[in-house]
């Protein structure tokens, strides 16, 4: 059970802003990861259940700037015995370390935050920033103004020559932002400690995805194909251990199980 007196005061301020029948319990727990989490029922013709998390909190939400340190990640209504077996059911997997979702939220960094990053990120952060109406690139930050993200020389990835010779590799913070805006890809399940976050990135820049030893057509029309796909699940898979693309582009059935 968590006993951190502020995520408890930060659940209060959510449950105040919901419109919520009569409480009839809580169950706090708390993730091998530290994370603090608490599942909410409350009864009015049917029982709803709400699940808070505990949050990061460095960079304030622009659309709730006073709730940054907790978060409602959702509400589902059940019959009374349904309620009870599905929190202990989902109690039982987060304290042990078993997840079946991946929520995440994008919260933009101030202007300011390529020059003054140890304001706004820590290493392990996991970075994303658009360059068109349908393409992101994402990196993971290790400090010291440096990324790690899987791109090409080109900057980019729209064309033959960059797909063919993208790579995981280094970059400065300013060379991924390319002037837009950084975001922070929150996970708001904790799976994995930012140290290792870190550890993951840089030793993929040595073992993972190298350009093949021999530049047959069949080598490089598989690293053509696969290229698209690899820069949009390479931070995921540092992050949260799961080779997998944000949301927005699952929608479109993108291969993710054909990446190595």
């Amino acid at each position: 059970m968590s006993t951190d007196p502020k995520f408890i005061e930060n659940v209060n301020i959510i449950l105040c802003q919901e419109s919520m029948s009569s409480e009839v319990y809580r169950k706090y727990g708390v993730t091998p990861l530290g994370q603090n989490f608490v599942f909410v029922v409350s009864k009015l013709l049917w029982y709803a259940v709400r699940f808070i998390v505990e949050c990061d909190g460095r960079v304030k939400d622009p659309w709730n700037k006073n709730l940054s340190h907790a978060r409602l990640l959702f509400k589902e209504e059940f019959w009374k015995g349904k309620a009870n077996e599905y929190v202990e059911t989902q109690y039982e997997k987060l304290i042990n370390g078993t997840y079946d979702e991946f929520p995440e939220r994008v919260i933009p960094t101030p202007q300011d935050c390529v020059q003054n990053s140890e304001l706004y990120l820590k290493p392990g952060d996991h970075l994303r920033r658009f360059s068109s109406a349908e393409y992101h690139c994402d990196s993971i930050y290790i400090g010291d103004g440096e990324v790690v993200l899987f791109s090409s020389d080109f900057g980019h990835m729209y064309s033959t020559d960059a797909k063919m010779s993208a790579s995981i590799r280094y970059a400065t913070l300013e060379e991924f932002a390319d002037n837009q805006t950084i975001e922070i890809v929150e996970h708001c399940i904790l799976r994995r400690q930012h140290s290792k976050i870190v550890e993951a990135a840089i030793d993929s820049v040595t073992n993972m995805w190298q350009m093949p030893i021999s530049y047959s057509p069949k080598a490089m029309s598989e690293r053509f194909r696969k290229a698209t796909s690899r820069a949009r699940a390479f931070s995921y898979i540092c992050a949260v251990g799961v080779p997998r693309l944000a949301p927005f582009f699952e929608q479109f059935d993108y291969d993710i199980d054909d990446l190595s």
